[in-house]
């Protein structure tokens, strides 16, 4: 890497990190059940933000609903967690985001083999609100680290 590209390294991940405390305020995490009936947004603490039932989630029962729900919110709350992972990385780097995310455990992105970059609510279909796409302010920047398998 040549100095000039250190220097901008160095100036990028000082934005990052001056935006940190806001920007991991503002990450959520989505999901939609297989069946489409339960859909939730969960912030990076685990807190449930939205919870949508589909009026056919009633004909499950309560266990199987509850289930639903619970797998549901586990499941966006993992997005999230991977989300706050990738904003990390954006302040600190590659090489200390592992270092922190070794001392966390796996993650979700390793642990389930998914890659968060390619993961997005479901659209919409009729009756059914659409999952909002997670909003980036710099529409034409991109971190390439967030293609990586492992983050």
């Amino acid at each position: 890497m040549s100095e000039p590209d250190e220097v901008r390294e160095a100036e990028d991940r000082l934005l990052a990190s001056q935006r940190l405390e806001a920007d991991m305020a503002r990450v959520v995490g989505q999901a939609r059940s297989q069946d489409g009936l339960v859909a939730a947004t969960v912030n990076a603490s685990g807190e449930l933000l939205q919870l949508w039932l589909d009026p056919a989630a009633v004909n499950l029962g309560a266990d199987r609903l509850g289930q639903a729900i619970t797998e549901t919110a586990r499941q966006a709350a993992e997005f999230a967690v991977q989300r706050s992972y990738n904003v990390l990385a954006r302040a600190l780097g590659d090489e200390f985001t592992a270092v922190v995310e070794a001392v966390g455990g796996t993650v979700p992105a390793r642990a389930a083999g998914w890659d968060s970059a390619a993961v997005t609510g479901p659209a919409a279909t009729p009756g059914r609100p659409a999952l909002a796409a997670e909003e980036d302010e710099d529409v034409f920047s991109f971190d390439l680290s967030s293609l990586r398998s492992d983050r």
